[in-house]
């Protein structure tokens, strides 16, 4: 009897690690053809090479991907650190098993823009600021930051009260020229055409910078950092400053309690 019990428990051990392997995984990516997609892929590549079942499902950014991930569908993706932190403040824990990256947030103004009027503690509710489409990094940032100045933390300045504009970037230029906007918000890397294309037709970089989102803390560090800018494109631009955000991959609590699975993405993230 005492065999057959430890035979049994070899061989439930044994189903155990094969549907660990054969495990099916999902990995929330950001839109196709995108970085985060092309990220996600590789990932994928490294995990199957390992003997998982891999899927890769494309969401509109980092909030819906740590969204999906937060309600189950999805048990890797890869996210800003804003969008982790939103997360945690709803009860929802992710982790990260590898950096992805860093960007910079600008703030432009249209050619014109006077020098003194190119900083974010100059605009106020009669402004309009363009911050890219709903559920992307730059309206994660800007939501986030506006969250931060009129929490208990904050002190409410003018600027939290500008009214967001969700449009795509490629329209900045026609909606200045049309009126509907004083400046543009972007969450993007330096060399991202965006921002050069921007510049080189005579935008300008503002500064953007508060207190308060200085010292918003996330896990005992600042969850930005504030970043004087420069910009090479058809000559250097500076004069800017931003903040840094980063990105990381993620996973969830349920993978991290399983060491084998958590390490085998770990692994299959770092390369």
């Amino acid at each position: 009897m005492t065999k057959l019990i430890i035979t049994l428990s070899l061989i439930f051990s044994v189903m155990h690690i094969s549907s660990l392997l054969a495990e099916d995984l999902v990995i929330a990516a950001g839109k196709e053809g995108g970085g985060y997609h092309k990220k996600a892929e590789e990932i994928a590549v490294r995990l199957e090479q390992r003997g998982h079942d891999v899927e890769v499902v494309n969401y509109n950014g980092s909030d819906e991907i740590t969204l999906a991930m937060c309600k189950g569908e999805a048990q890797i993706g890869i996210g800003q650190i804003d969008a982790v932190d939103a997360r945690r403040l709803e009860g929802c824990r992710l982790h990260p098993t590898a950096d992805y990256g860093t960007e910079l947030s600008f703030l432009l103004f249209p050619p014109g823009t006077k020098k003194r009027q190119r900083k974010l503690h100059k605009l106020d509710e009669s402004n309009f600021i363009l911050v890219d489409t709903i559920g992307s990094g730059s309206d994660l940032f800007w939501r986030t930051i506006v969250r931060i100045e009129n929490s208990e933390d904050g002190n409410g300045s003018d600027w939290a009260k500008v009214s967001p504009v969700h449009e795509m970037a490629e329209l900045a230029t026609s909606l200045a020229n049309f009126g509907e906007i004083d400046g543009l918000l972007l969450v993007r890397l330096p060399s991202s055409p965006d921002i050069i294309n921007l510049l080189d037709d005579g935008w300008r970089l503002g500064e953007l910078y508060d207190k308060d989102i200085n010292d918003y803390v996330f896990n005992n560090a600042s969850l930005y950092e504030a970043q004087a800018i420069k910009v090479k494109g058809k000559k250097t631009y500076g004069g800017g400053s931003g903040y840094k955000v980063k990105s990381f991959i993620l996973t969830t609590a349920d993978i991290k309690s399983d060491r084998t699975l958590f390490t085998d993405i770990v692994r299959s993230s770092k390369f």
